[in-house]
Parts: C-alpha cells; sequence; structure tokens
C-alpha cells in the first residue's frame, strides 16, 4: 500500500517547481500552448538539476542530480501548480522506484477526498485541501 506522505510529497515539489520555473523562464506561462517555451532547459532548485522538457501542452521535469532520478509531468495545465491527477500521481510513484497502477492511483485519490485531504476539481484533477 503507498504511502500517503507521497502524495503530500508529491504536490508540494510539483508546485516548487512550477513556481521555480515560473521566476526563471515565465515564458513558459506567457501562452496556454507553451508557444515561445523552449522545448528543453534546466532548473536548479535546492541545490538539485533538473530538466525540463515541453511536450504538447505539458511540461516534463525529471531530475538529474542527484539521483535516483524523479519525474514530475505535467501534462496539462501547467498554470495550475496545484493539480493533481492519478497520471500525475502514477508517473511520479513509478519514477521513486515504486509500482503503482492508474485504477489504484485514482482509487487512492478518492479515499483522500473522502478523508478532506484533497478536494476535486474539474475534468478529473484534484488539489490539496486547505
Amino acid at each position: 500500500m503507498l504511502e500517503s506522505t507521497i502524495l503530500t510529497s508529491f504536490a508540494l515539489l510539483q508546485h516548487r517547481l512550477l513556481e521555480s520555473l515560473r521566476q526563471s523562464q515565465p515564458e513558459f506561462f506567457a501562452d496556454k500552448w507553451l508557444l515561445g517555451a523552449p522545448s528543453k532547459s534546466e532548473l536548479k532548485l535546492d541545490g538539485e538539476f533538473w530538466e525540463v522538457s515541453k511536450h504538447g501542452v505539458g511540461i516534463m521535469f525529471k531530475r538529474r542530480n542527484p539521483g535516483p532520478e524523479l519525474v514530475v509531468d505535467v501534462h496539462t495545465e501547467v498554470e495550475a501548480a496545484d493539480r493533481i491527477d492519478a497520471w500525475r500521481l502514477q508517473q511520479f510513484v513509478e519514477s521513486t522506484g515504486q509500482s503503482l497502477e492508474f485504477d489504484e492511483a485514482e482509487a487512492l485519490l478518492q479515499r483522500h477526498v473522502a478523508t478532506g485531504v484533497l478536494v476535486p476539481r474539474v475534468a478529473g484533477g484534484y488539489a490539496l485541501g486547505s
């Protein structure tokens, strides 16, 4: 069973990465289609080095140093730093070396809605509750 702390860790990391990117490379947030944003760049956050790749209307962050490589894939709504969904959570958890099926990720998110840790958002997304 996946620990619930990984959900909070993931959400906070995603938020920090997006806010750091917004400060250092605002061109990623100038257009919802990411027009004008570089296809690849780098980001340094708290002494960690992250590769930033634009894909479609999303951004993938891969931690390069220190290891192990972690993945935070913001595949849609890059302007919403607090958005969590099953796909993002699954990608992150699997990058930590753990296994998580999409259905398991969705069930975990639903359980956290029931306990008030998460609140539902539009289009299958969630955000940490207040």
